[in-house]
């Protein structure tokens, strides 16, 4: 995944929950890895979002979907005890597509909130 306000990769784990055939919820939480020469300032940057998916269209192939939520993103600098932690509100699209063991995924939204930015994530899903 990509995001724009620490302008930095990272990494997301997440899991989607059906509760009914066009609601899902999904927690999620990712970590950053800003870079130190953009910022030297910044340890680390990750966030924890509860998302609900609205399915528009569930083909066995494939679903597609509006995403709305809530984020809570935190910056920590170099400096000790200077951390920031801020509410946000998710808004996006995504799209999973179904292989026979996992679905790829990607996802496009942006967060309101101190922290606005755009993130852009990609990545495989398994059932568990």
């Amino acid at each position: 995944m990509y995001g724009e306000a620490p302008d930095a990769v990272g990494i997301n784990v997440n899991a989607t929950f059906r509760v009914s055939p066009q609601i899902a919820i999904a927690p999620d939480i990712s970590i950053y890895f800003p870079e130190d020469e953009e910022l030297p300032f910044l340890d680390s940057f990750w966030a924890i979002n509860l998302n609900g998916h609205y399915i528009f269209t569930a083909e066995n192939e494939y679903h597609i979907y509006g995403l709305g939520g809530l984020n809570l993103a935190t910056a920590e600098p170099s400096v000790p005890g200077d951390s920031e932690s801020e509410l946000g509100i998710n808004l996006g699209v995504g799209g999973e597509y179904h292989l026979e063991n996992f679905s790829l995924y990607s996802e496009l939204k942006y967060v309101v909130g101190e922290f606005d930015q755009v993130v852009i994530g990609v990545g495989a899903r398994f059932p568990i």
